[in-house]
């Protein structure tokens, strides 16, 4: 829990550094404007978490379509799509948190962008179940671009979330793909859609520059007469005895943690595997409180080549070389 208020601490920061970057843009190209009405207009409070489940299983295992159980939820949602989809459209997406309230920044749209995203790849699967594969892929080609709005200039919290939206879009693709019922301009959008993902889907390397660039800038306001404080204030407890706040010479050793770590995540997922073990012993050798605040790279890792395999998966149903 302690490490997990650092890490949204750090995701908050990055954030607000990347809003800083990004000014010049047009406030009505911003895609998080219309995913924001989206939100307003699901009409999911009556999803029990058994139905929850019940969808998830569905999109995941690519079952048959159950119009009796899930249509109804579908179309009461249907306006509150549609707006995502179109929002999918736009060239950015900056969510406009308040990073100056740190942890206690309001992180709602999460859990919404989660339910949204799963809502969407039921719409897809509606839609092919009639038979209609434009609306199913121009749904599956939304929900792809939505899950890289998740994670644009954000840190790891930003990739993960955009992760459990993007693998489902992905497997909806494949089995679109593999109906071999789609006009040849969808599938060429959907190859399209697909070709253009970095490997990995996200990229996952910006992510821990951004979440490096947090911690340090966090770390380099402790000093002898406030560490003891904000320690206490990120973690929920006093720090153990012979605490000190991080040297420079320390601070800097991390930013040469944080780039390998950036680099290996640019690998391919075998080479990045074969990295791991030279990333951890820099991690372990690193201060007691800079090394708190780095998420375990093995899981990191893990996620991404998650969606690697997936990637390989629907490039091969739709013969993408």
């Amino acid at each position: 829990m302690k490490k997990f208020l650092l890490v949204v601490l750090c995701f908050f920061t990055a954030l607000s550094t990347a809003a800083i970057a990004d000014s010049a843009q047009r406030p009505a190209d911003n895609a998080a404007l219309r995913y924001w009405m989206a939100f307003a207009q699901m009409n999911d409070a009556q999803i029990a978490h058994a139905d929850a489940m019940r969808m998830d299983a569905m999109v995941n295992s690519g079952t048959a379509w159950d119009e009796k159980q899930f249509g109804p939820i579908v179309e009461q949602n249907k306006a509150a799509i549609e707006t995502m989809i179109r929002g999918s459209r736009l060239p950015y997406c900056e969510w406009g948190l308040e990073t100056e309230l740190g942890p206690e920044t309001p992180i709602e749209y999460v859990p919404k962008a989660r339910a949204l995203a799963r809502l969407n790849n039921l719409y897809s699967m509606r839609l092919a179940s009639i038979e209609d594969f434009h609306g199913a892929a121009r749904s599956t080609i939304a929900g792809i671009h939505f899950a890289q709005h998740l994670a644009e200039n954000g840190s790891f919290l930003g990739a993960l979330t955009a992760k459990s939206a993007l693998i489902p879009a992905l497997m909806q693709a494949e089995r679109i793909a593999a109906s071999n019922r789609m006009h040849a301009d969808d599938l060429a959008s959907l190859r399209k859609a697909v070709s253009a993902l970095p490997e990995g889907g996200l990229d996952w390397s910006s992510a821990a520059r951004a979440e490096g660039k947090a911690l340090h800038s966090i770390l380099a306001t402790m000093s002898a007469a406030n560490a003891s404080s904000l320690y206490e204030k990120w973690f929920g407890a006093a720090p153990d005895a012979g605490f000190h706040p991080p040297t420079k010479t320390e601070i800097d050793q991390l930013d040469r943690v944080w780039e390998s770590y950036a680099k290996l995540l640019a690998m391919p997922p075998e080479q990045g595997e074969a990295q791991l073990p030279a990333l951890q012993k820099q991690i372990d050798d690193l201060d007691q409180t800079s090394k708190i605040g780095i998420p375990n790279p093995a899981r990191i890792l893990a996620a991404r080549t998650e969606i690697v395999k997936a990637q390989r998966r629907v490039k091969e149903a739709l013969k993408i070389q």
